[in-house]
């Protein structure tokens, strides 16, 4: 959608050190009462146009392991 629209994404992650995490697919997560959420948002992005499929399945992987690396450094900082 990104690509054809030409929205610019911003990729951004959280981490919840206190939460409580559900015994589901999702694993979701609540943070518990007057616990500090810490943000983080990377540079934004414009996706081209004129990619491919497998550019954009290589661009998917790669704003993945951004997120990735992103939540472990706020994890690490808290």
């Amino acid at each position: 959608m990104a690509q054809r629209s030409r929205a610019v994404l911003i990729p951004a992650t959280y981490f919840v050190p206190r939460k409580w995490t559900a015994k589901s697919w999702d694993r979701m997560q609540l943070p518990l009462p007057f616990t500090r959420i810490v943000g983080r948002m990377l540079p934004a992005r414009c996706i081209p146009a004129d990619l491919d499929d497998a550019a954009i399945e290589a661009l998917c992987a790669e704003f993945g392991e951004e997120l990735t690396r992103a939540y472990a450094l706020l994890e690490a900082e808290h």
